[in-house]
């Protein structure tokens, strides 16, 4: 399996949204251990960010009736923290729920030849959900990095949680990830000199 890791709406603005569990600090730090995990066992990492115009004609309907700004381009709460920053890894803009309400995800993913999709961000119940269920749809294997994941609603993050457990999606620690992707990375690069050495 081809995995890809993909960070979803780790971004000031939301992070700092009031009642979040677990706390930013604390789902900023994971999903740092999980990205640099995955930097050095070389999994492609694509960051996923709300993107709004400072003019905000792109909002969510709903956004416009509450009168909401949040992740505008060129503010500081547009921005992830420094520990998730991008190191010349692509970035994907959405205004929507899901990641893939931007075409440039799925053209990414299929350049990659991503057969698999590990998740991490915020919000659970919302746009990490919706990102799961369409990347599901797409025929991908879909695992959540479960203490990677933040929420401001946690009976709606719970009930998230066991719909898409044993559906669209398979929930694991940061740590029980990074073994498992290890395992993985190790078992290609053996199949691979396996071949060369046949092919020889």
């Amino acid at each position: 399996m081809k995995p890809a890791l993909l960070l979803v709406d780790l971004q000031n603005d939301f992070l700092a949204t009031p009642g979040l569990e677990p706390p930013p600090n604390e789902v900023t730090e994971r999903a740092a251990r999980l990205l640099d995990g995955c930097r050095e066992l070389g999994v492609p990492a694509i960051h996923v960010q709300t993107t709004i115009s400072p003019d905000g004609h792109d909002r969510m309907p709903h956004w416009r009736r509450e009168d909401r700004w949040q992740c505008v381009a060129g503010t500081p709460g547009h921005e992830p923290p420094e520990a998730l920053r991008p190191r010349d890894e692509p970035m994907v803009d959405k205004t929507w729920f899901s990641a893939f309400s931007s075409p440039k995800l799925e053209e990414l993913l299929g350049a990659l030849g991503t057969e698999e999709l590990v998740l991490c961000g915020v919000h659970l119940h919302g746009c990490v959900r919706t990102t799961a269920i369409d990347a599901y749809q797409r025929g991908l294997e879909v695992w959540i990095a479960s203490d990677a994941v933040g929420s401001y609603d946690p009976l709606h993050a719970e009930v998230t949680r066991r719909y898409l457990e044993g559906r669209a999606a398979t929930f694991a620690t940061v740590d029980a990830l990074l073994e498992r992707l290890a395992k993985s990375r190790s078992s290609a690069r053996r199949r691979d000199s396996g071949s060369s050495a046949e092919t020889g």
